[in-house]
């Protein structure tokens, strides 16, 4: 169902209990790989690849609000997908190779105790 106050097609992912306090789960929905997650009593969603080299997010650590890539520990915040840090082993690395865009955040909210994405 389209919604104009939306920006694309409303997915129902699960009822909100299933989405525990710190933790993170993948799902998939339109031969999409998302993973959504609570923290801080909040809810996010963002594409399942590393903007970094294409790694699955599925495998990786959540940390104070931020998503640690399990392969090169590139961290990114999980509300505004921005990187926030290199680790300093990579510092010396070509600039190529460290380049990086932002999580692919998606949209998501709660409502009579379900969970909704949006794209």
């Amino acid at each position: 169902m389209k919604s104009s106050t939306y920006l694309g097609m409303r997915h129902s992912i699960c009822k909100s209990n299933v989405i525990s306090p710190e933790t993170m789960k993948l799902f998939s929905i339109e031969d999409r790989f998302i993973i959504i997650g609570r923290t801080e009593n909040a809810l996010f969603a963002f594409d399942n690849s590393c903007p970094h080299m294409g790694a699955s997010l599925s495998k990786s650590d959540l940390r104070n609000g931020n998503v640690i890539c399990y392969m090169h520990s590139f961290s990114y915040d999980v509300f505004t997908g921005k990187l926030n840090g290199i680790p300093e082993k990579w510092i010396n690395q070509s600039s190529n190779w460290k380049k990086t865009g932002p999580l692919k955040i998606i949209p998501i909210f709660e409502k009579k105790g379900n969970v909704y994405v949006e794209f």
